[in-house]
């Protein structure tokens, strides 16, 4: 007769075989993780709770192990996985790339529905329900997938339709806008409002965590979130975007549990909040050294 098993130990069995589940060849050993794979109507979805010594946010790599953006919970801290357009030292706030002129404010091309000429070939639609969107661009190239994993944003209609619909970006091939300016973009989202050919514009805009820089003095983008540790040009790591992280100081001397804003003198450092009440805060001083060109702890709260 076989031994019975309590309730606590199945549950026990239960959670320990999920920490050992294999997504995609990347194997989650001592932690939880969550991961959706994306297919063409949905986005991928990824999620961990917990570090080991393959998953922390003090591991880089010239490699993308995980889905942009995704979320890793460790203690008191949260943070989102980026790729890196520069090399940046650790204790500095980052942010996304900079729009690209020519991508922004694109008008849908002058046709309903049709095939792209090659060697794009892609078909595309304007109707309800249509996940493929073809706009011409103002101008510069697009390089194959440059966007994927980013958003098109209906940002003006003439006709007073269709403007503010943002969809999630699946794939667009290489466009060379001297051959033609048209461009197919495929979304995972599908048009929800009418828009009108040769008057709706969308700007493209990349992933939030895709290229990301240091903080520029004057800002050209939103800010995602601060570095933990020095960070190589072209390689993928870990930012922290919520809980205590440690800045650099910027300007003058920053009070404890006052909020603190993005620099407008030292790339990357805060500056006390009341500096440019325009900007937004990205936290508040928990402790450390408050002088200027010095390093405090912050508890962000940029997610």
């Amino acid at each position: 007769m076989g031994r019975r098993i309590g309730l606590g130990r199945v549950e026990k069995l239960i959670e320990n075989l999920k920490r050992e589940i294999n997504f995609d060849g990347t194997t989650f050993t001592g932690g939880n993780a969550i991961k959706i794979a994306a297919t063409t109507t949905a986005a991928s979805t990824s999620a961990i709770k917990g570090i080991t010594s393959t998953i922390s946010p003090y591991i880089q790599g010239t490699t993308q192990l995980y889905p942009l953006g995704t979320e890793l919970v460790y203690g008191e801290r949260k943070f989102r996985y980026a790729f890196f357009n520069g090399a940046v030292t650790a204790g500095l706030l980052v942010q996304q790339a900079a729009h690209l002129s020519d991508h922004t404010q694109m008008a849908v091309i002058d046709a309903d529905a049709a095939t792209l000429a090659a060697p794009s070939g892609v078909a595309y639609s304007h109707a309800v329900g249509s996940r493929a969107i073809c706009v011409d661009t103002i101008g510069t190239n697009m390089v194959a997938d440059n966007y994927a994993e980013g958003f098109l944003h209906a940002n003006d209609d003439g006709s007073g339709t269709g403007q503010g619909q943002l969809l999630k970006i699946r794939t667009h091939k290489a466009h060379v806008h001297g051959t033609s300016p048209s461009v197919v973009i495929e979304t995972y989202d599908p048009l929800t409002t009418v828009i009108v050919k040769n008057v709706t514009e969308f700007t493209a805009i990349k992933n939030p965590y895709k290229d990301v820089v240091v903080s520029p003095t004057t800002e050209t983008g939103a800010i995602v979130g601060a570095t933990v540790i020095d960070m190589t040009d072209d390689n993928y790591g870990w930012i922290c975007v919520s809980g205590p992280a440690s800045l650099l100081i910027s300007e003058a001397a920053v009070v404890i549990g006052n909020r603190v804003v993005r620099s407008d003198a030292d790339a990357g450092g805060v500056m006390a909040a009341n500096s440019d009440p325009l900007l937004v805060p990205v936290g508040q001083v928990m402790g450390g050294s408050l002088v200027d060109t010095e390093y405090a702890m912050v508890w962000l709260n940029i997610q």
